[in-house]
């Protein structure tokens, strides 16, 4: 008998955190139901009606993993660990839900306090499971031995321990993080390549000749949205072929402020755009720019990069990063630019346009074997036929 999934995600559905966690947990819910087993997903209380997926959803953790308790400067770390990892725990077991011997528990978004609360309440039920969970923030640094970060994890894989799980997988979604939770953890943790799910891009007629640029995705200084403005106002007096695509995910619908800049050639998309609308805006670019931090995104698998590149849209990313990697090694198209500014970056876009309709041909010929490449089902699979 095939084993069941349990997905635990409690950054899920909370109001002020969407995107990749409804995207990864749809997909994937989706792809276990096209194998043939049955998941469930506990998520967030804040459970709002607009996210649905193929399995049962049950709204029962109270707190996100983003949350904090104690100011402390001294111990509040400490204190914040102690105090969601029991709330974690508390909450599972008033949520009243149970595992059968050889299911699947998986944490999509992984925290140290979350993990430990998990082996606490696996311990409780006393069936041996097999555990799994992504860890996506963190740096080596704090994760270094002695640490109070090292030392939170270390307790986390032993509350896991205790519970006697049939099998551990532990991924990362950078490789300097999987690196630095190897040694806390006990165990090898590797890097996940992709948690983006690739759809069919829509195809609609335009409504000028003006080449399309996207910037994409969650709007943070991470991901340059301090020179987002500044490199719209410099492209578009330079460009006069170009319009831009950009997405505030912070603002609703009906707020008129946001990154773009009042022009007739900026369409400003607000809020989080579901699986169907961001295809579709996919389906209508001629290029993509991602003006995100080297620090950041030097090892980190960027999601808006892995799906431009899935539906054959050259993209404009800085060097020195994962994404500049994949595009320098000949896995994806595009131009890699250097320096921090928005006029480096427009600089980068003044090359592009020279050769829009060659990077246009070689990513759409990199598109498919892309996907294969970097779709999560290339480790989906091996994940659900894991065996102690």
């Amino acid at each position: 008998m095939k084993i069941n999934i349990i997905i635990i995600d409690s950054s899920l559905a909370a109001s002020y955190h969407r995107g990749h966690p409804e995207h990864f947990v749809s997909g994937f819910v989706e792809s276990c139901a096209s194998r043939g087993y049955q998941a469930k997903v506990i998520c967030h209380q804040n459970h709002f009606g607009a996210f649905s997926c193929a399995a049962p959803v049950i709204p029962a953790l109270s707190a996100s993993l983003h949350e904090r308790w104690s100011s402390d400067s001294y111990d509040g770390a400490l204190d914040d660990f102690q105090t969601f990892e029991n709330r974690f725990l508390e909450d599972l077991l008033a949520s009243g839900e149970s595992v059968c011997p050889g299911d699947l528990v998986f944490l999509p978004t992984a925290s140290a306090r979350e993990l430990a609360g998990l082996g606490k309440w696996l311990y409780h039920l006393e069936t041996s499971v097999r555990v799994a969970a992504i860890f996506h923030w963190g740096s080596a640094h704090a994760l270094e031995p002695g640490s109070l970060d090292a030392a939170l994890m270390r307790r986390a894989s032993r509350r896991i321990a205790t519970a006697s799980p049939l099998n551990v997988w532990y991924r990362a979604t950078r490789n300097e993080l999987a690196r630095a939770l190897s040694g806390p953890l006990g165990q090898q943790v590797d890097l996940v390549t992709s948690l983006t799910f690739f759809g069919t891009a829509s195809s609609e007629a335009r409504k000028n000749k003006l080449k399309r640029i996207g910037i994409l995705g969650g709007a943070r200084r991470e991901k340059g949205e301090d020179i987002v403005p500044d490199l719209i106002r410099l492209s578009t007096a330079v460009h006069q072929d170009i319009e831009f695509v950009v997405q505030d995910h912070r603002l609703s619908r009906d707020d008129p402020s946001g990154l773009a800049m009042e022009s007739p050639r900026v369409t400003l998309l607000r809020g989080w755009l579901d699986e169907d609308e961001m295809h579709r805006v996919c389906g209508t670019l001629d290029l993509a720019v991602l003006p995100y931090e080297r620090q950041f995104y030097s090892q980190a698998v960027s999601g808006v990069f892995t799906l431009m590149t899935a539906f054959g849209v050259p993209c404009i990313v800085p060097s020195e990063t994962w994404m500049s990697s994949r595009i320098e090694e000949g896995e994806a198209a595009g131009v890699v630019y250097r320096g921090d500014s928005a006029e480096a970056v427009n600089i980068a876009v003044g090359e592009a346009m020279n050769k829009l309709d060659q990077l246009k041909g070689l990513s759409m010929g990199k598109a498919q074997l892309w996907r294969s490449r970097y779709s999560p089902e290339s480790w989906i699979g091996d994940l659900l036929k894991e065996k102690a």
